[in-house]
């Protein structure tokens, strides 16, 4: 919420502690995944397909949410164009060993231009409503001592462009990770 819808609250009877603004959509997606072993490599891909509209059945402002939160401060026209997403990753891993495996793997989505009036059509970062896109790579290393116990050390480049970026302070991001694990 914004400083000002909070500083509403009290007025309108709301807690801070449970209130939430939200934006309702009617969505539709479809994906289609893969992963094909050919020893000692395993590859796998997919593709995610979501179309966000405006809700046929709109929500008013204090509807009670899950969890028992309550949806003061409610949008139901940001879709006025449809919100296209594509969703898309791929990646090989690699079993040098049977204890130790290698991954690479490529990470993305577009979004389509979807805002009203001066934003309609804009590819820039101006606005999140631009068409825009995000993409990651990503590289680990996993050393498995055991069925139960196992080291990984990896990191993930990754960047946004155009609409996808608006708001972003950094457009680029390098995580690196390492750990070990212990499973049950």
């Amino acid at each position: 919420m914004t400083a000002a819808q909070v500083a509403a609250l009290p007025a309108l009877g709301y807690s801070a502690s449970n209130t939430l603004a939200a934006t309702i959509s009617d969505n539709e997606a479809y994906a289609l995944m893969a992963l094909y072993r050919f020893d000692p490599l395993k590859f796998f891909a997919g593709y995610e397909h979501i179309v966000y509209t405006n809700p046929n059945t709109p929500l008013s402002a204090g509807f009670q949410d899950i969890g028992g939160y309550v949806l003061a401060f409610i949008s139901n026209n940001a879709y006025n164009n449809s919100k296209t997403v594509q969703v898309y990753w791929t990646g090989v891993r690699y079993s040098v060993s049977p204890h130790l495996e290698l991954t690479a793997a490529y990470y993305g989505y577009h979004q389509n231009a979807y805002g009203t009036g001066t934003q309609a059509g804009c590819k820039t970062i101006a606005h999140s409503t631009c068409s825009g896109s995000f993409e990651a790579f990503s590289f680990d290393v996993d050393y498995r001592f055991d069925q139960h116990f196992d080291a990984y050390l990896g990191a993930m480049y990754s960047g946004v462009h155009d609409g996808v970026a608006s708001g972003y302070i950094q457009t680029t991001n390098i995580n690196p990770t390492i750990g070990v694990r212990y499973k049950f």
